[in-house]
């Protein structure tokens, strides 16, 4: 009779995921330049490889929170900024940041034309 050792081994959880890296934080979709006619409004949109439940919206150095003015739409990984009623005063740089990384884009308001 012949026997057939088998060798089975055994994962640990722990010491097994310990040689993983972690994904790092990261925009799969970044802040895009936008342009809208004065009185219209402007959507700034970006996505995460991850979910989180805190960003920080600035417009130029100032932080931006929800107003009638700001809208901001957290979902999962997507993120957006709604600004409404665009005026001249609204052209910025405007930056979205969370856990150490962050993306950036400009609002043109383009004047009405006659």
């Amino acid at each position: 009779m012949k026997v057939i050792r088998v060798e089975r081994k055994r994962c640990d959880l722990y010491n097994s995921c310990s040689h993983l890296a972690e994904i790092e934080m990261d925009f799969t979709v970044p802040l895009k330049d936008v342009s809208v006619p004065e009185k219209k409004q402007a959507k700034f949109e970006c996505t995460l490889n991850k979910e989180v439940t805190m960003v920080m919206w600035l417009k130029n150095s100032d932080i931006i929170t929800s107003t009638s003015k700001y809208e901001i739409i957290d979902d999962g990984m997507k993120h957006i900024l709604v600004i409404n009623q665009c005026e001249f005063e609204d052209e910025a740089t405007y930056t979205i940041e969370t856990m150490g990384i962050m993306s950036t884009a400009n609002l043109t308001v383009e004047g009405e034309f006659f």
